[in-house]
């Protein structure tokens, strides 16, 4: 009952606090659950997109299955103001130049681009990473050229436009987001915790 009143409280006091329109990237074995947090707050504070390779059916590391309203080839990063790439297997998007350029462009205009779990090891092949604080559940060495002198032992990390996130930190992840926007009370904050809070 404590938590469907705190999700009440926060649907109605985070909308229209400020307009902000978000991009999250939707790919097959992306963990759907790292995603929660992030998208309740971002879809509280304006239009909210999915986007991925197809339009078509993809299947989330939990089984759900999720189908992206955009494709890569549709996106105008013009519209946005953020940048959401969840965690999930990186092969399903290696080498795919068309989302790598869609986070250059994000990071170029300083736009903020999250990234949590394995999310990091796209921004890492987009070369966005370079001399930029992070974190990330990828383990050292897994991912070829991943370098990890700037990597931080920490639930979630934001550097500049960049947040980065653990896989268990989704609900820091979050936060990290609301306080780069400066959205929150210490209230509200603690708030969203209890409602997302894990163990």
């Amino acid at each position: 009952m404590l938590k469907y009143l705190i999700f009440i409280f926060l649907h109605y006091f985070l909308t229209g606090v400020i307009y902000v329109k978000s991009l999250i990237f939707v790919y097959e074995s992306m963990a759907e659950w790292e995603a929660a947090p992030i998208s309740f707050l971002l879809s509280k504070l304006g239009k909210l997109d999915t986007f991925g390779f197809e339009i078509k059916s993809v299947t989330g590391y939990c089984g759900l299955k999720l189908i992206p309203e955009f494709t890569t080839g549709q996106i105008d990063v013009n519209e946005y103001d953020v940048l959401v790439i969840p965690g999930g297997i990186p092969a399903n998007y290696a080498g795919r130049e068309e989302l790598f350029e869609i986070i250059r462009k994000f990071d170029c205009q300083g736009k903020f681009i999250g990234a949590i779990c394995a999310g990091p090891v796209a921004l890492h092949w987009a070369g966005v990473l370079k001399g930029r604080k992070f974190t990330t559940s990828v383990e050292k060495g897994s991912v070829e050229g991943f370098d990890f002198e700037n990597y931080v032992d920490e639930y979630s990390v934001v550097d500049g436009n960049i947040i980065t996130g653990k896989g268990e930190g989704f609900t820091e992840f979050a936060v990290s987001f609301g306080d780069a926007l400066k959205i929150f009370t210490e209230e509200t904050k603690k708030q969203f915790i209890e409602l997302f809070r894990h163990p």
